[in-house]
């Protein structure tokens, strides 16, 4: 929910120099175009034991103001994505932070009224965003498990031996067993193949695009040859996933 993660801007706040109580409203920006929420922060101030009348608590310095609207931003989003969508939420909220003020180890901010405001159209593109996040988190996963399925086959001699017999076909099929032997090793003398590119959109065919690197052109071909067989054995049917070497 990487769209909820955002800094604050907080707004020139207004406050009364006898009870502490301090208000501004701040922004808090999305990628998302027109997607924002407008919080409401009405905070008090309690600034440690003070005599009898109270004498005017002075405002709190701008790394506490900075402190307390970021983490009352967070729970109001938090509130907000939790208990579903809402033209308004009222949170009551009490954190307490350090300050530099002599003699007063804390101060103790109170939200008393923390809202958001998001439009049936903001929100309608918020949930498309969630939806997308969540989809491209599923195929990342589903692409991270074949990788670590096509590593562990290749890198086992009786494995890749069964594959390849049972699953030969076409050209390959003409192979004798001594060039069997030859790309196995060969695979297995890479040791661990090599990572994915983190930034390559399908990983799968980065990492058997540089293990066909090490192969002879019938070597690579045989190998291209038995891919596709080795997802379907394994059940993985969507076509749309299956590695495409390159080189």
């Amino acid at each position: 929910m990487n769209w909820l993660r955002r800094t604050t801007t907080p707004g020139k706040p207004t406050t009364n120099p006898h009870t502490g109580v301090s208000t501004f409203d701040t922004l808090l920006p999305s990628t998302l175009p027109g997607l924002h929420f407008h919080t409401r922060l009405t905070t008090s101030w309690a600034l440690g034991e003070a005599p009898d009348p109270p004498p005017p608590a002075p405002p709190p310095d701008v790394r506490a103001r900075s402190h307390i609207t970021r983490m009352a931003a967070t729970v109001t989003r938090q509130h907000y994505v939790t208990n579903g969508p809402s033209a308004r939420d009222d949170i009551l909220l009490t954190l307490s932070l350090p300050t530099e003020l002599p003699g007063t180890p804390t101060a103790t901010a109170r939200v008393r009224d923390a809202t958001v405001t998001v439009t049936p159209e903001d929100l309608a593109q918020a949930k498309d965003h969630l939806a997308a996040q969540r989809h491209e988190h599923l195929r990342s996963y589903r692409t991270r498990q074949r990788t670590e399925v096509v590593r562990t086959l290749l890198a086992d001699t009786g494995l890749a031996h069964a594959w390849w017999l049972t699953r030969s076909t076409g050209e390959s099929t003409a192979l004798p067993i001594d060039a069997i032997d030859t790309i196995v090793r060969k695979i297995q003398g890479t040791a661990v193949l090599p990572d994915a590119d983190p930034t390559t959109h399908d990983p799968v065919a980065q990492t058997t695009a540089l293990l066909l690197s090490t192969l002879s052109p019938t070597e690579r071909l045989a190998l291209i040859s038995q891919l596709p067989g080795l997802l379907e054995l394994l059940g993985h049917h969507d076509h749309a996933d299956h590695p495409t070497p390159h080189g």
